[in-house]
Parts: C-alpha cells; structure tokens; sequence
C-alpha cells in the first residue's frame, strides 16, 4: 500500500500544488518586502524633511526673537517721539503766542514810525527853514 500511494499521480499532484503554493506565497512575501522596502525609505526622506522642518522652526523663533526687540526697541521710539510732539505742540503755542504778542507791537510800531516820519519831515524843515521849524514847535 505505501508503494501505491508514493507512486500514484495524487502524490505527484500534491507535491506540484505544494510547491505552486510555496512559489506563490513566496512571491507574495517578495512583493510585501518591497513594499516594507519602499516605507522604509519613505520614512527616512520624512525624517530628514522633518528635521529640516525643526531647523526651519529654530530659525523662526529667532527671527521672532529679533522681531520682538525690533518692536520693542519701536515702542521706546514712538514713546519718545510722541513726548517730542507733546514739546513741539507747546513751541507752536509759544510761537502763536509770541505771533499775538508781535501784531500788538506790529500796531504800537506802526505809530512810532508814523511819529519818526513826522520828526524826520519837522527836522528836515528845520535845516532848509529855521523859520518853519519854530512854527511847526506849536501845532
């Protein structure tokens, strides 16, 4: 009987559908190697990106540290200019002021000059005409 069943044509056939089997699942490990291979070289192109992400992260952050002393150093700046147009706004005051006060000599120098035209017309009379000048003594 084991002369029958080791020479039949179902041992043959049983031996050949193992090994179509094994070729099989052989080649389906293959193909689910190259795909672990595949990932896996995926995956280490992530991890440089990523590390090239978390220097891009550092850089930011001093860039961001530099920007806040930038606006900081603004902020002392503004504060500053701010209390000069505080003193430029009192100097127009002043100057508004001042302007007030030199239209009110402007008027009292207008007159003055008008006094020193009528001495300056009395004196010239007076050296062509001493007569005149006498008259002119008692308006």
């Amino acid at each position: 009987m084991y002369r029958k069943v080791t020479n039949s044509r179902a041992m043959v056939a049983a031996t050949a559908g193992i090994v179509v089997v094994m070729c099989v699942f052989t080649w389906l490990i293959y193909g689910v190697a190259q795909e672990i291979s595949t990932m896996a070289a995926t995956m280490r192109q992530m991890q440089a990106t990523l590390e090239k992400i978390n220097d891009t992260q550092v850089r930011m952050a001093d860039d961001m540290a530099g920007v806040n002393r930038t606006m900081a150093s603004m902020n002392g700046q503004v504060t500053d200019m701010a209390g000069n147009v505080d003193t430029m706004s009192d100097s127009v005051r002043s100057v508004a002021g001042n302007t007030q006060t030199m239209a009110g000599n402007m008027a009292q120098m207008n007159g003055s000059m008008r006094g020193i035209g009528y001495d300056m017309n009395r004196s010239a009379h007076a050296f062509s005409s001493p007569m005149n000048y006498f008259r002119q003594m008692f308006p």
